[in-house]
């Protein structure tokens, strides 16, 4: 009878601790394998697959008018495709460049609107930063968006739920150039090249002294034998496959010429108050104005700009 009694409560302490431990996990606290490149509950890459020798680039708070013709110049030229995580504001600035990264392979992803710290805004606010950029983005190509970065990878729980919530998947990264600021082209070729293994995600930005790195950083990749690929491409091949749908060659030129369209309808039904129809001409690209706004608190700041 004891033995009996040992046995069962042997039984149920077992069946206990299992589910507790399935629970764990499947919130995500419990270490695993794909803990340690993608966490399954919040939609955050964090690793690529290290057994992949994959890199992938990504450019955050663009497209500056001035930096990201030559980084894609580079890019085209070493036949290499990025991601680049663009802010909405910059991209109505733009438009022409952004379609240019699509055009050319690579991937546009939601860095916000305005590049605010979204840690402590409410989930109203942060959903308006990020809708407004997908909608940028959105007008500029006819594409949509599906990866998403916050500002100086600042998060909370509100703002990786409200992400989820706009169906984004949330990239980190693992390899930083420290490039937000004026850093000597060799240091910034040294922190990637020194820090790049199997899987990194590589966070650059649009200094010129980062265009003087690029074509280092990425022919020394190259000769240890790494391919470049997108975030996309690096989330569906994780341990346990993420699947989201690429817009590299997306421009919707159907979808832009529909809304060129309205547009223009809309501008012809306004008149001034004069009752006289007004011309409006897009600005080119090289004539926009400087861009302003950004953070000044150091950590994810464009001083360039």
């Amino acid at each position: 009878m004891a033995s009996n009694r040992s046995a069962i409560l042997l039984g149920a302490a077992f069946g206990a601790g299992a589910f507790a431990a399935g629970f764990l996990l499947s919130r995500g606290t419990l270490p695993s394998q794909e803990r340690t490149t993608y966490a399954l509950r919040d939609d955050i890459l964090i690793h690529g697959n290290k057994d992949l020798k994959e890199i992938a680039l990504t450019f955050d708070d663009g497209p500056n008018p001035v930096t990201a013709r030559p980084i894609l110049d580079i890019l085209g030229r070493e036949r290499v495709n990025a991601t680049f995580f663009v802010v909405g504001k910059m991209v109505e600035r733009s438009p022409g460049l952004v379609r240019r990264m699509m055009n050319e392979g690579h991937e546009v992803a939601n860095h916000t609107y305005s590049h605010p710290q979204l840690t402590g805004m409410d989930a109203s606010a942060i959903r308006m930063e990020i809708a407004r950029c997908g909608k940028a983005v959105h007008e500029a190509t006819g594409a949509h968006t599906n990866l998403f970065r916050p500002p100086g990878m600042r998060y909370d729980e509100i703002v990786i739920r409200t992400a989820q919530d706009l169906g984004y998947v949330t990239v980190h990264w693992n390899v930083a150039a420290q490039d937000f600021k004026p850093r000597d082209p060799a240091r910034i070729a040294s922190a990637v090249l020194g820090n790049a293994q199997p899987g990194s995600v590589i966070l650059l930005h649009g200094h010129p002294n980062t265009v003087q790195a690029l074509p280092a950083i990425i022919r020394e990749l190259k000769s240890r034998g790494y391919r470049f690929v997108r975030v996309s491409q690096m989330l569906g091949r994780l341990p346990r496959p993420v699947y989201v749908k690429s817009n590299a060659f997306g421009v919707d030129r159907d979808a832009l010429a529909r809304m060129s369209a309205r547009a223009s309808q809309g501008i012809a039904s306004r008149g001034d108050r004069n009752g006289s129809r007004r011309s409006v001409r897009p600005m080119a690209d090289a004539a926009l104005p400087t861009p302003s706004g950004f953070r000044k608190d150091g950590l994810d700041d464009p001083a360039w700009y």
